[in-house]
């Protein structure tokens, strides 16, 4: 059985409020970059909005 390496590559989307945007050219290149290396992408997950509040 063969083992598996995984990498994770974070984007901060420019805005606020949930409405920024990701560069998606810099993503293209990037992930084609990786795909060179002979990384696959398994999955894109949405960042978190974090709240809080002095109690």
């Amino acid at each position: 059985m063969g083992e598996w390496e995984y990498k994770t590559i974070k984007f901060f989307a420019q805005g606020t409020f949930g409405a920024g945007k990701i560069n998606e050219i810099e993503l293209e290149d990037v992930l084609n970059e990786a795909g060179a290396r002979g990384w696959e992408l398994v999955t894109i997950l949405p960042g978190a909005l974090h709240k809080e509040r002095m109690i």
